[in-house]
């Protein structure tokens, strides 16, 4: 349809000329330039994965090679049978030309060693489906190998994200390589395996290249992946796949013999070419009626803005924002109730004070707020701030009180989004991180091996790159410093000793417990406040810097407002969770968050060696659970019954 509605509005608008001054530019350094045609496919209107930039992507290219003399036909959010089509009849016009460009805009992908362009409406939900649904970039270049034109050049700004990739196995790291016929030069948006973004940084400066005289056509696509690299910052990065063309071609024409171009006004329109347009409106809005999603919408307001039906798809487009909002009132709703935390109710209530669950939320609220209060209350008989140790010779530990915090921060990506918790029970922190002489105690009677790792040895030295033998890999230098060079893997061997020794649940902390626990009710950088101090904590490990060239004894600093010491820096904490790369579905309720890259664990606190950015009470960090390394520790939590 689209290429219908392309070819009768070619007939209603003003076409671009050339110039000519008693030559015609040159195709190459040793001929005139000859018949060029193009054609160019923008597929935006998806139903999964809509794209914004093709149809910009497409006037641009249509712009540029027009100006360069290019007869050009182009096809909109076409479906299979469209695109088909298309790249026949364009076959049937490259017979003989002297070049054929064909560019396409929209999803790609690769699929059992092959690539794929992907039409509008394409039925995707396995991979074997790539090949009955979508079109062959390989039989798309049989076709213009067999017009046999003495140059054909494809450019595929196809490597976006695969919208497909989540329900079939492959297509999920855009194109890859392909054999060019002779005389057929095939470009790539990105780089083979790799995608690129729906900015449409490659089809505006390609264009701008297009339209540059005396730039050769190698040099086209040299300077714009260099422009595109420096516009991406070095994320997408445009290839060449194949050139078999030995001619040198100028599309704008030599420095000495440009390409002229100038401002012809507008032909008048025939009637039978207005009626042909208004049918073809007719048709496409039809089409979008029946898609009825924003990107189609959008398509037909971007097309026709003032069309006989863009006050009816504004109205569609207005109703399907009120279906979205009311949509997603209910799922903030139901996530608020999964989560029944303060912070989860808080946070309903502030987006939506006059929504439809509003009542019901404030309700919840206040009953969870009472009961918070009673929860505080039935810390006893141990009251919260006081310490108990279970048995003699065990981590001495600290009752905290319940509350709830706003977690992570506005300074790192993993940080973000900054979220609401709710610590509503009964929780103990270690004082301090176990030391050397409670770790070494565990593993006499347990009999565990920890490795040949520098917790055990305080002789053993490691010099930094001047030479200098001051950092001491023992680190632990004496049994109350903090136990270092031990894996999540001991830490938890640890933990499993004691509570089999005291009958008591103890653990390690969640991630959200830790930043609960170093924060102690504060919202600044460290729980001291926003400048990093030796006076207040271990850290950065520079000679002359602090009395400490690594490990400092546990507690040799000021203690935070829940009484717990050396929450931030002296040694790194493992935690129980799983790394994820940021906040998007943590916890809110202090849970150990058991999804993500659960190969890693979570590390929090810092250490002795690190900088003040690292030492903030919202960093995070991780490690394999095989890793031992002199800057990490452990701490225990305990719940109480």
């Amino acid at each position: 349809m689209q290429a219908i509605v392309q070819a009768a509005l070619a007939r209603t608008v003003c076409t671009l000329m050339l110039l000519c001054v008693g030559y015609l530019a040159p195709l190459t350094a040793n001929a005139a330039q000859g018949e060029r045609v193009a054609l160019l496919i923008g597929n935006a209107t998806y139903s999964a994965g809509p794209l914004r930039n093709p149809p910009a992507d497409v006037r641009a290219m249509e712009a540029a090679l027009r100006a360069v003399g290019f007869k050009v036909e182009t096809v909109m959010n076409a479906n299979q049978n469209q695109m088909k089509r298309a790249v026949r009849d364009f076959g049937e016009r490259a017979q003989g030309v002297d070049i054929a460009f064909l560019y396409y805009s929209g999803h790609g992908t690769q699929a059992n060693g092959e690539n794929y362009l992907i039409p509008i409406h394409a039925d995707i939900k396995k991979e074997s489906d790539y090949e009955v649904e979508a079109v062959s970039a390989n039989a798309l270049m049989r076709q213009i190998a067999g017009a046999r034109p003495k140059a054909a050049i494809v450019v595929l700004d196809a490597c976006r994200d695969n919208p497909y990739a989540s329900s079939t196995r492959g297509g999920s790291k855009g194109l890859g390589r392909m054999d060019a016929p002779t005389g057929t030069m095939i470009a790539f948006a990105t780089a083979p395996n790799t995608t690129a973004s729906d900015e449409g940084f490659y089809a505006r400066v390609l264009a701008a290249q297009i339209k540059t005289p005396g730039v050769e056509l190698l040099d086209v696509f040299r300077n714009t992946t260099a422009e595109v690299r420096r516009l991406s910052g070095n994320k997408q990065e445009p290839r060449v796949s194949e050139v078999s063309i030995t001619d040198r071609i100028y599309l704008a024409g030599s420095a000495s013999r440009p390409v002229l171009l100038a401002s012809i006004k507008p032909e008048p329109v025939p009637r039978t070419a207005q009626g042909d347009a208004d049918e073809i409106e007719t048709q496409s809005w039809m089409a979008v009626e029946q898609d009825n999603s924003m990107a189609a919408y959008e398509a037909y307001l971007e097309q026709y803005p003032k069309g006989k039906h863009a006050a009816a798809a504004r109205s569609a487009m207005a109703q399907l924002n009120a279906d979205q909002t009311k949509q997603t009132e209910d799922s903030a709703w139901r996530d608020a109730q999964a989560a029944n935390t303060t912070a989860a109710y808080d946070a309903y209530i502030g987006t939506y004070p006059q929504g439809k669950h509003a009542g019901a939320a404030k309700i919840k609220l206040a009953t969870l707020k009472e009961a918070q209060k009673r929860a505080a209350l039935a810390v006893t008989p141990t009251q919260a701030g006081s310490s108990f140790r279970d048995c003699p010779d065990c981590p001495e530990m600290v009752w905290l009180p319940p509350g709830n915090f706003t977690m992570g921060s506005n300074d790192d990506d993993r940080e973000k989004p900054i979220h609401g918790v709710q610590i509503n029970y009964k929780l103990a922190v270690g004082k301090f991180s176990v030391t050397r002489g409670q770790f070494a105690r565990f593993v006499q009677e347990s009999g565990h091996d920890a490795g040949n790792s520098c917790w055990i040895f305080a002789d053993r030295k490691w010099a930094d790159t001047a030479g200098r033998n001051w950092r001491n890999s023992g680190y632990s230098q004496g049994d109350d410093h903090p136990v270092a060079c031990v894996n999540w893997d001991d830490a938890q061997a640890f933990v499993k000793w004691l509570r089999t020794k005291t009958g008591k649940a103890y653990r390690l902390l969640s991630e959200s417990e830790y930043e609960y626990a170093a924060r102690a009710g504060t919202t600044s950088k460290y729980y001291w406040g926003d400048t990093a101090s030796h006076e207040y904590a271990n850290y950065d490990g520079v000679e002359g810097r602090d009395q400490w060239l690594n490990t400092s004894p546990v507690g040799s600093f000021d203690a935070n407002r829940f009484g717990l010491y050396d929450m931030l820096g002296n040694v790194w904490s493992w935690t129980e969770d799983c790394w994820n790369e940021n906040y998007s579905g943590a916890p809110t309720d202090g849970s150990v968050w058991n999804g993500g890259a659960c190969a890693r664990r979570v590390l929090r606190g810092g250490s002795w060696f690190i900088t003040p950015q690292n030492l903030r009470a919202a960093d995070r960090n991780r490690g394999t659970s095989a890793t031992r390394f002199g800057g990490i520790g452990f701490r225990l939590a305990r719940t109480a019954p």
